[in-house]
Order: structure tokens, then C-alpha cells, then sequence
């Protein structure tokens, strides 16, 4: 696949940038080097501001949805859940069946996909630490003269987001409290339906002629799965069909942002990529919710890629959220600047590349790790010293045996590398920040508040 192989655009100017990269073969050893390589040098950086005619992006992510529960355009492909919004944008972009996450969990997926390498495969949230976000793709696109937004339902405060979207990039940060409809769901978020018109009152800040780089991450489908209309929101019996009620929703959602697109003229001249952070265990899976959760149900997510220049394709090949960043790049000429190991960083699937090997690691990295590779699922339980190999990994009823000497060899070295992006033993840096929207994060301390924060947290509505 060459998504913009024809676009006379690209061409005017790719071998230009090209010639001004850095050898792509460089190796990155060590803790945490793998955070100081850079996706586009400023040669890059510029082509991209020279160049009015290449496409705004934006980001829309699906928090918490599984494959199976999206309609996606790959033959036998089912899903008893009605998405056609991100159905009809398949049908007229790339569309990804074996897309996933390399660690299920929100802030760590977000790096993952926003900055082309692996998250630090562990516990910690470190990832706003001074020197960790490294020319990810907001910064680079902000340098290029971009708008930057990040938009979100859940409390801004969470997970120091704020401080996370700062590092990253984002000019703009919208959570919770500054949303204009402040509906409390469940512990975590506002209704998600407050986020297009919180997009679209940002967009009309942007000049026509500006070019945008947002993101904009929903919460519905994360548990408690609650929506408005709930009546029993707290009953597990009922948590897989609100599941599917809130992806219904959230596919709204993608709906009327690509409406607010239409509505300001931008639809033609806006790539838009919908993704799923993760996917979601559920009532009668091995795992429930997603943070541990190394089966399809969590790490196999949609992703599609869609806008002007992208041709209808089918990509069946093993791809991963770090692919997202690098892939955009190439559909816009670059030659991304990370270095040519698929393990630590993303693979530019636009010019045909395929990666052969997919890492990943749970949240809390004792409960599992492990790889895709050779159409294997390989895990490693570190807490009871298992080793695994998954023989079937589709939801509902996955079966894995006892891995072989030669499958833990594989495990072991897998588990080395994972170790270079550990950097939580490290000394790091986070200094005080505050945002415009009013968000303060104290220096030196994981807090991050804001004025309109609910006194006390959020509490259940019945």
C-alpha cells in the first residue's frame, strides 16, 4: 500500500526532506533511549509548514473498544453492534483488521500513537516527565504553524493528564471542567456528547486558513459504561449491554464530529484517523476491564485512516498503535526519522512496510507481558511464572497451553528489551506547569487541579 503514491504534492517535495533525514538505521540501547529519538528534524518540520495543501488531522479515540464490536468492511467480519459512522469511514479510507495496542491502558496507548515508540511498559505514568515526549506528533505539527487541540470528557485532573497533553504538544487542553456540559457519568467523565460542540467552538477559533492537529478521546465505553438514560447503571448483569449502548454512542459522537467538519468546510481537507486506545473485558471474558487483560478483547482495536488522498485499502497484515504516527508521516512524504527497529518504534505501513513482531505488557507489568510474532501469541505471567502461548484468541472462549522451551527463550528476550523502556528507577523531572484552560499541576508531584474540579469527585447519579 502507497496511500498518496500519486499525490502530485507529495512528490514536488519528498525527495527534498528525504535528503535532509538522518540515517533511519540508527540503533537506540539503554533505558529509556528509545524516548530521545525524534520523528521529523526540523527540515521535516518545515516542508510540512511550506506546504498549505497538505491535509489538517484529527484524532478521534475510542476509548476502551473492542474489534468485535465495531462494523468494520473486512469479509465475515461481524459485530452485533451498529457503527456506521465508523463503517462508512472505512468504506473510504484504510481500515486495519489486525491493529493493536501494546499496553492497554489510556495515558500510556495516547503516547503510543501520538509519538511513534513504545510507552515505558510499566506501571507508572512517566510519559509527562521533562524529556520523555520527544517530537511527538503535535509538536511537530504545531512547529509547522498547526492549530493544537486535545479534547476530552474525562476529568481533566486524571492520570495528570494535563501535564501528559502539555509534553505531548497540545496548545489546547479541554477536559471536564471546562466543557460546557458538565453531566457527570459513572467516577471518570462527563457525557461524551458534550465533546463536538466543545470541538467546534475550538475549531472557530482556528482561522480558515490555518491547518489543525487534534485529538479528541471519548470515555462512554470505559467502565462504568453509564450513559444519561441509565436507570440500574450499577448492575453488573446489565454492564455488556450498556457496553454496547456506549459504543453506539461514541460512534454518534464520531458522527457529529465529522459533521462539525462538514459544517465548517474542513471534511475535504481534514484526515481523520478513529482508533481505540484499547478494547474492553467483559462480564464472562477471562479478564474484566482491560488494564491486565493480554486476550483480542483488550489489545485487538479498530483503526481506520480516512481524508483527502487516501484510497479504499484493506490491511490484513499485523500493525500496532506505534505504526499510526510514522504512517501518517509517510502518507504526507516524510521519511520519519525513528530508527528501523519495530519493537521500539513504529513502522510507516504507507509505502508497503509490515511489521513481523508486535510487543506488549499489562498495566502492571508483573501480571503479563509478552509478543505477537509468526501469527503467535506468546504471554509471560511474571507474579506465577507462567509462560503461555494463546492457541485461540477470539473473545469469548480463547484457550492458550503451557509455551515451549524454545517459545520462553523467545519470552525471555523479549522481557530484556521490554526493560530498556522502564525508566521509572530513573531521576525524573516534573516541574510545575499551568495550562491556559486553568489547569495547575504542582512541581515535583503527580497532582494536577483546576477550579471547576467537583468538590469531592465524582459520586454515582442513583
Amino acid at each position: 500500500m502507497s496511500l498518496l503514491a500519486d499525490n502530485a504534492i507529495v512528490r514536488s517535495y519528498v525527495t527534498f526532506v528525504a535528503t535532509s533525514l538522518e540515517d533511519p538505521e540508527q540503533t537506540v540501547e539503554g533505558a529509556g533511549a528509545h524516548f530521545v529519538a525524534t520523528l521529523v528534524d526540523p527540515a521535516g518540520v518545515q516542508a510540512i509548514a511550506a506546504h498549505p495543501e497538505l491535509p489538517s488531522v484529527l484524532i478521534v479515540v475510542l476509548e476502551s473498544t473492542r474489534f468485535d464490536h465495531v462494523e468494520l468492511p473486512f469479509p465475515g467480519h461481524r459485530s452485533a453492534v451498529r457503527t456506521p459512522h465508523l463503517r462508512a469511514l472505512a468504506a473510504r479510507g484504510v481500515a486495519f483488521q489486525q491493529a493493536h495496542a501494546v499496553l492497554p491502558h489510556t495515558s500510556k496507548s495516547l503516547f503510543s500513537v501520538l509519538c511513534g515508540r513504545l510507552p515505558s511498559m510499566e506501571n507508572p505514568i512517566v510519559e509527562g516527565a521533562d524529556g520523555l515526549a520527544n517530537g511527538c506528533l503535535p509538536q511537530v505539527f504545531r512547529g509547522a504553524g498547526y492549530a493544537t487541540a486535545f479534547l476530552q470528557s474525562a476529568i481533566g485532573s486524571f492520570e495528570q493528564r494535563p501535564r501528559l497533553v502539555d509534553r505531548l504538544g497540545f496548545a489546547h487542553f479541554d477536559a471536564y471542567e471546562t466543557l460546557a456540559q458538565q453531566v457527570p457519568l459513572g467516577y471518570l467523565a462527563a457525557d461524551d456528547r458534550a465533546l463536538p460542540p466543545a470541538f467546534e467552538r475550538w475549531l472557530g477559533t482556528v482561522p480558515p486558513e490555518q491547518r489543525f492537529f487534534a485529538t479528541v478521546l471519548t470515555s462512554a465505553t470505559h467502565h462504568p459504561y453509564e450513559l444519561p438514560e441509565d436507570v440500574t447503571p450499577d448492575d453488573p448483569r446489565k454492564a455488556r449491554s450498556r457496553y454496547a449502548e456506549a459504543v453506539e454512542v461514541e460512534d454518534a459522537v464520531l458522527g457529529e464530529l465529522l459533521a462539525v467538519l462538514e459544517r465548517t468546510g474542513r471534511l475535504e481537507h481534514t484526515w481523520v484517523v478513529a482508533l481505540a486506545d484499547h478494547g474492553e473485558g467483559l462480564p464472562g471474558d477471562p479478564v474484566q476491564q482491560h488494564d491486565n487483560d493480554f486476550f483480542a478483547t483488550s489489545l485487538h482495536v479498530p483503526l481506520v485512516i480516512a481524508g483527502p488522498g487516501v484510497p479504499p485499502t484493506l490491511v490484513r497484515e499485523l500493525v500496532n498503535l506505534t505504526d499510526v504516527a510514522p504512517t501518517l508521516l509517510g502518507m504526507m512524504g516524510l521519511r520519519s526519522r525513528l530508527p528501523m527497529d519495530e519493537f521500539l518504534f513504529g513502522v510507516d505501513t504507507s509505502h508497503g512496510r509490515r511489521r513481523t513482531q508486535s510487543p506488549f505488557s499489562c498495566w502492571h507489568e508483573s501480571m503479563c507481558e509478552g509478543l505477537i510474532v509468526d501469527g503467535r501469541k506468546l504471554v509471560s505471567q511474571p507474579s506465577d511464572g507462567r509462560a503461555l502461548a494463546v492457541l485461540r484468541d477470539e473473545p469469548g472462549n480463547p484457550t492458550a497451553r503451557v509455551a515451549t522451551a524454545d517459545e520462553e527463550r523467545v519470552l525471555a528476550e523479549n522481557h530484556a528489551r521490554l526493560l530498556t523502556t522502564r525508566v521509572s528507577g530513573l531521576p525524573l523531572r516534573f516541574p510545575a506547569l499551568t495550562l491556559p484552560s486553568g489547569f495547575h499541576c504542582l512541581g515535583d508531584a503527580p497532582a494536577c487541579v483546576h477550579p471547576s474540579r467537583p468538590v469531592g469527585g465524582f459520586h454515582p447519579r442513583h
